[in-house]
């Protein structure tokens, strides 16, 4: 099985995961002189160069799943899914 193939943590069931990805850059952050925030920050991550991680870990359960950008899935993860089977 592959990991886009995957349809919750086979640990736990959970519907969704997570990978730790990398950012560099600088930011704008608008902001009202009431200490408010302004109406419109959605530029503020324009200025950021985003790297998104390749490891994929549950976001429940904090598990590794698998390698997003190969498509695979971890040792563990598979002894998990046979099992349920």
């Amino acid at each position: 099985m592959k990991f886009s193939e995957l349809e919750e943590c086979p640990f736990c069931g959970h519907e969704e995961f997570y990978t730790n990805d990398y950012y560099r850059g600088t930011s704008a952050y608008l902001q009202r002189f009431d200490g408010g925030e302004a109406n419109d920050n959605s530029q503020m991550y324009d200025g950021l160069f985003h790297i998104q991680g390749k490891k994929a870990y549950c976001a429940n359960c904090w598990s590794y799943l698998g390698n997003t950008m190969t498509d695979t899935l971890g040792k563990r993860a598979e002894r998990a899914l046979k099992e349920k089977e």
